[in-house]
């Protein structure tokens, strides 16, 4: 029975998103939506949690046959990779709708819209091969659509939305690029069977996804969303994507491509690290964040450390989250946000603590330049942390009391699961532990407070140098080259349609046929 737990949490949180609709459409002014919604995630919540009392598990959602056509069918697994990524998400799902009693802009279609994108984004973080990834990825992206679509109604902002999914839709492609021309779909395809050569563009994917390789896919900070709502349409999909990164770093990649891609991760946190301390607020600088710590998750897997992939990607999703929903803030609810601060600092004993192994053997000094990054984006957190935001006075004593409870569950949560299979002082000599981990951990905190004590000065980016970053990094300069290649593309469709179209069009489409054909024949396919 507990192996079906994961799949028992997923339609828990479907079936309630559309209770939440059937109740809103049949009877007007219904008062319980959200407390139907946070029973739903608690229960959801449970069952995931004790779900790992049967890992590493199997399951099959549909059996597709014959198997020479289908070698593989949609399977989840829950193991320790897709395990703390489901509880994480899970969490900020649950976290977002606890602390949403303080946050009066939030209404039933948010709290709606969130058990829709946790449970998709489950599907996805759990997929147990590619291909169940892949149905999750294009089922996690349609379900953002339909809510940006009904939400956006201004003409930029849907052109936004449209090139968001269309990167995204991007990266679905280039994982099925990859089978293809690595032969993945010639042998059972799963996570296990992957190769080098494919973990390049499994990788790909995710940096296109995440917005490593292009930022437009994440640029999404413009658009009109409630702090609750916004926070898990960044970070739902990001999940899916830095779990692949963890899956990918169990294989690493060709030695020939690492010293480059390490270099493209540094230049983009490096740049992602400056517009995170000049973000105006933590929600400004939700897409850096999440660009930030997917690139040090990159570097990890480009390094074929599995664990510290795992650990930045679960940073990004426990300590951002717990950031991007301080809205009420109050000094005593500081020492919450210290916590989430300590999570991803790296010091031992804390969940970062694997992610350290960035820096292990075989050490490079090229490495050495991701402490500035880090440092940035540690600085950063405490200084927005620091901001002044909404007071919560004049309300009910029963909101006092939900909202920080809303806020604590994610670093509790977050030192726990970071907590298990974290690497002890005890596995390693400790010589070599000080020299590859604590200290970059050390020489990283004295960085950020150095940062920190410039921003309290009043040295700040300015504001035309930030400019040209988010510019350049956006890559909007190349949208009139690809809106004009699309256009033109569109006039050779139009005038083949054109030619087909008139009364020649049948002896055009012969002649187009036999020269498909002689091309065919020269190629030697298709046994002509």
């Amino acid at each position: 029975m507990i192996s079906f737990f994961p799949l028992f949490a997923i339609f828990v949180l479907l079936m309630v998103a559309i209770v939440l609709i059937v109740l809103h459409n049949t009877r007007t002014g219904f008062a319980y939506s959200w407390l139907i919604a946070t029973l739903g995630l608690l229960l959801a919540w449970a069952l995931l949690f004790f779900s790992r009392l049967a890992i590493p598990q199997l399951i099959e959602l549909v059996s597709w046959s014959p198997e020479v056509v289908y070698p593989v069918s949609p399977t989840l697994i829950i193991d320790p990779i897709s395990w703390p990524f489901a509880m994480a998400l899970v969490t900020l799902a649950l976290s977002t709708l606890l602390t949403s009693v303080a946050r009066k802009s939030e209404v039933w279609s948010d709290w709606a819209s969130t058990l829709s994108v946790t449970a998709i984004g489950l599907l996805a973080v759990m997929a147990g091969n590619p291909l169940t990834l892949i149905l999750g990825w294009a089922a996690l992206d349609l379900t953002e659509l339909l809510i940006l679509m009904w939400r956006v109604e201004f003409g930029t902002l849907r052109e936004h939305v449209v090139v968001a999914f269309s990167i995204r839709i991007g990266g679905i492609w280039l994982l099925l690029l990859g089978a293809t021309l690595t032969g993945m779909f010639e042998v059972t395809w799963s996570f296990a069977t992957v190769s080098q050569q494919a973990s390049l563009f499994l990788l790909f994917a995710a940096g296109l996804r995440l917005g490593v390789i292009y930022f437009g896919g994440t640029f999404r900070r413009e658009f009109p969303f409630p702090r609750g709502l916004g926070t898990m349409l960044r970070l739902a999909p990001a999940g899916s994507s830095l779990m692949l990164l963890s899956r990918t770093a169990e294989v690493g990649v060709p030695a020939s491509f690492v010293t480059f891609l390490l270099a493209i991760t540094i230049l983009v946190a490096i740049l992602a690290g400056f517009s995170w301390l000049n973000a105006k607020d933590e929600l400004d600088g939700q897409p850096y964040w999440i660009l930030g710590m997917a690139a040090f998750s990159v570097a990890s897997a480009v390094r074929g450390q599995s664990e510290a992939s795992l650990a930045w990607g679960l940073a990004a999703i426990f300590s951002g989250g717990l950031l991007f929903l301080y809205s009420v803030r109050h000094r005593y609810l500081l020492a919450l946000l210290i916590l989430g601060l300590l999570g991803f600092s790296g010091l031992p004993l804390t969940p970062l603590w694997n992610g350290m192994r960035l820096y292990a053997a075989p050490f490079s000094p090229l490495l050495l330049l991701f402490l500035i990054p880090h440092a940035m984006f540690l600085a950063g957190y405490l200084w927005h942390a620091l901001r002044q935001g909404q007071q919560l006075t004049g309300v009910e004593r029963w909101i006092k009391v939900i909202y920080p409870w809303g806020l604590s569950l994610l670093p509790l949560v977050y030192f726990i699961v970071g907590g298990w299979g974290q690497l002890s002082l005890a596995q390693l000599e400790w010589s070599r532990t000080l020299l590859s981990m604590v200290l970059p951990s050390i020489v990283t905190l004295g960085l950020a407070a150095l940062i920190f004590m410039g921003l309290r000065m009043g040295l700040t980016i300015p504001e035309n140098v930030n400019s040209i970053i988010v510019t350049i990094f956006s890559l909007n300069w190349l949208r009139p080259l690809l809106w004009n290649s699309f256009r033109a593309l569109g006039g050779v469709f139009n005038f083949l349609c054109t030619v087909l179209e008139g009364e020649g069009g049948v002896l055009w489409a012969l002649l187009l046929l036999i020269l498909l054909l002689v091309f065919m024949a020269n190629a030697g396919l298709g046994g002509v």
